[in-house]
């Protein structure tokens, strides 16, 4: 009843490729979460074996950058893309359940947005940064995304960069 979950998926343009997964680590316990760092990281040290490639590794950590869950991706070497984008969006991912409002029959946010990105629990960690140049990153904060979760998506703009080839995804 603890597990989460991962989804991954090896992306391919002109030749070169990139892993991406997105996660779900446990929440009701830290160590936990800590472990499903380790049994993500053997399954994408398989896939960079097989592909030869860099890693992405977005989700609902939950953890903040100060707990084990997030702190196991950087002692294996992950940096985190908000760290190093040229353009941030410094806003808490993560907010109260939003409430369902009977008078207008729809969820509605109770709003807990706070410029406080180092307590946010949705991170985005990049394997190196080598290949990568990150132009954005963002938190989509609107009507629609605080009614729909207590998260906020995040994302990147960035540009994947090696001898061949530069693409902006």
């Amino acid at each position: 009843d603890l597990s989460k979950s991962v989804t991954w998926g090896v992306f391919e343009a002109d030749g070169s490729r990139f892993i991406v997964a997105s996660v779900h680590f446990c929440t009701q316990d830290k160590e936990i979460g800590a472990l499903q760092v380790g049994e993500l990281l053997t399954l994408v040290k398989g896939l960079q074996d097989e592909y030869g490639c860099s890693v992405i590794i977005g989700g609902d950590y939950n953890s903040t950058i100060a707990e084990a869950t997030y702190q196991a991706l950087v002692s294996a070497g992950y940096v985190d893309a908000h760290d190093y984008a040229a353009e941030t969006t410094d806003v808490r991912t993560n907010q109260w359940y939003p409430k369902f409002d009977t008078e207008a029959g729809i969820m509605k946010p109770d709003v807990m947005v706070t410029i406080d990105a180092a307590s946010s629990v949705d991170h985005i960690m990049l394997s190196d940064l080598s290949n990568f140049s990150i132009d954005l990153f963002g938190v989509v904060v609107d009507d629609f995304t605080l009614s729909a979760s207590d998260h906020l998506p995040v994302f990147i703009d960035f540009s994947k960069q090696d001898n061949e080839w530069t693409e902006r995804y």
